[in-house]
């Protein structure tokens, strides 16, 4: 599974209303393109420890699976999606992180102690 990860900061300005429009037009272009395996989503939910790092807290984030790196690419260049981005990622978001990963831990010895806790076992 390829896992597609994407941050989005909405400029201070962008109403509620238009945030909400952003984030259902992303689910339904993500649903329009065929292409993905399954797709969550949410807004960052604040915790008191987020204020001293307001510089690097966005207001949503999305996760997709993909079957393979051919599917991901075409979901990347797929009519629907380009349309998104420029109806609503281009006036509305200020920054944009994303990351494209091959779905599971390494195992080498610096993250064993991760996977090791994400499997309920001791390290």
């Amino acid at each position: 599974m390829i896992i597609h990860l994407a941050l989005y900061r909405f400029f201070p300005e962008v109403s509620e209303e238009q945030r909400t429009a952003c984030i259902r037009e992303l689910e339904a272009s993500t649903e329009r393109t065929g292409l993905v395996a399954w797709f969550t989503g949410g807004r960052h939910l604040a915790l008191p420890a987020d204020e001293p790092v307001q510089q690097f807290i966005y207001d949503y984030a999305a996760l997709w699976g993909f079957t393979d790196q051919q599917a991901l690419e075409a979901f990347s260049i797929h009519p629907a999606m380009k349309q998104w981005v420029a109806t609503f990622v281009r006036p509305f978001v200020e920054k944009l992180a994303i990351a494209n990963f091959k779905e599971g831990l390494s195992q080498s010895k610096e993250e064993g102690a991760w996977a090791c806790l994400l499997r309920g076992n001791e390290y």
